[in-house]
């Protein structure tokens, strides 16, 4: 897939998010924007609503998603590129993964108010991934909103692991932890 590097390429995604996969989840960000602003959208190379993982981090980064509003291992970010790395050295392929943040909408600071706030409106995604068999909560972040509604949702698995952000990852061994992490969640989503 294309790296969203240049303004057609985020313009020619952007115009794709109402495809059947996406469609439901793209609604809710619509919704979503109503009341908290620029919220990033599902992005229609990845699974949608055909994820059985979620991969789970802490808001729009200022250089991928903040940017393109698309929420994708695509961004033109360090991050973005981490975890496209990360994923293929574990074998996940995207066509299973969606991504999100548990702070879904743009934000100059992450608080435990946007958190508990993004808490419930991850609530409101769980039902429209039907297919969702592990969350991978990456960061701190993300573990504190998802450790909030995991427990009315039990079927579900949690892996828990570092934030693919580069400040995360400089420490050594950090990267092997991730793609063990993210290993046991493609297992438990077989």
């Amino acid at each position: 897939m294309a790296i969203l590097s240049t303004p057609l390429d985020v313009r020619s995604r952007r115009g794709r998010a109402d495809e059947p996969h996406v469609r439901s989840l793209n609604a809710y960000v619509r919704g979503l924007r109503r009341v908290h602003g620029p919220t990033p959208y599902f992005d229609p190379d990845g699974a949608g609503d055909r994820a059985t993982i979620l991969l789970l981090m802490s808001d729009p980064g200022p250089r991928g998603a903040a940017v393109t509003l698309i929420a994708s291992i695509d961004n033109p970010d360090v991050t973005a590129a981490n975890l496209r790395e990360l994923l293929a050295a574990a074998r996940v392929g995207r066509d299973t993964v969606a991504v999100w943040n548990i702070v879904p909408w743009c934000t100059p600071l992450v608080t435990a108010r946007e958190i508990v706030a993004g808490a419930s409106a991850l609530a409101a995604v769980i039902p429209l991934l039907p297919q969702l068999r592990v969350v991978v909560a990456m960061g701190r972040s993300a573990q504190a909103g998802w450790a909030m509604i995991r427990p009315a949702h039990p079927r579900i698995r949690t892996v828990e692991t570092w934030h693919p952000a580069q400040r995360a990852l400089i420490w050594p061994g950090r990267r092997a932890q991730v793609v063990r992490s993210l290993m046991q969640a493609r297992r438990s989503s077989a």
